[in-house]
């Protein structure tokens, strides 16, 4: 008597091959979304549009002029203007010295008055130091460009 074996039935598909092709898929679909998030990373850290800095530069010093600031007369090498915006009385020497306010991502100088009476009060002077791209400023907002602007504005002021 001859035994037969009876084979399992085959699925129509392979489980194995279908969790190949989601996990696959999966990662072409992360990998595509990281490429996109770093195409566009600069714009989400430095929302110029949406926050409302983009001011146009005639119109950023007027604005400014309404709190009582001007454009910093001085600027440091290669440094496109104006880095900053200060009170009128800036040049006047302060018992306690000099704060520099670096605004933050979401707004420009004229949004941070709040910090002049606060420190001047203080016996502080104060300098609105300006991002590259906001408030009247040319250029784009990054950090290879903020920092060394920054520092080297730092530098100037401890030097007057």
């Amino acid at each position: 008597m001859a035994r037969t074996t009876s084979r399992p039935k085959k699925l129509w598909y392979r489980p194995l091959g279908l969790l190949k092709r989601m996990a696959l898929s999966a990662l072409l679909v992360y990998v595509a979304v990281c490429v996109f998030l770093f195409s566009i990373q600069n714009s989400l850290t430095y929302p110029i549009k949406a926050s409302g800095a983009e001011v146009p530069h005639d119109e950023a010093i007027k604005i400014a002029g309404h709190y009582g600031l001007v454009p910093w007369a001085g600027t440091t090498p290669g440094a496109t203007g104006p880095q900053g915006y200060v009170p009128r009385d800036f040049a006047n020497p302060t018992p306690r010295g000099t704060i520099v306010v670096f605004h933050g991502n979401g707004g420009w100088c004229a949004d941070r008055t709040e910090y002049l009476d606060a420190f001047r009060q203080r016996g502080f002077r104060v300098f609105l130091y300006e991002y590259p791209g906001y408030g009247g400023r040319p250029g784009k907002p990054s950090e290879a460009t903020i920092v060394p602007d920054g520092q080297a504005v730092v530098r100037a002021l401890d030097a007057a």
